[in-house]
């Protein structure tokens, strides 16, 4: 009786978690077999641009500010 019940409680548990990955997957509008734990390449290039122009902003900030006045 127990080994039915064991065998019966891993197919469900391996169901629900085979559910989640797919349903994951599916929500984010990716192939659903795709790896759910890989951030996809457009979300990569993404979070990159953001950091060069955060970057971009601070050097020039720096640079303005340490630009002199030209006294004339």
């Amino acid at each position: 009786m127990w080994d039915k019940f064991k065998k019966r409680f891993i197919v469900i548990l391996i169901l629900i978690l085979v559910g989640i990955w797919f349903g994951y997957n599916i929500g984010q509008d990716r192939p659903f077999y795709s790896n759910p734990f890989v951030a996809t390449t457009q979300e990569k290039i993404k979070s990159k641009a953001g950091e060069v122009v955060k970057e971009t902003k601070k050097v020039l900030r720096e640079s303005l500010e340490e630009k002199p006045e030209s006294s004339n």
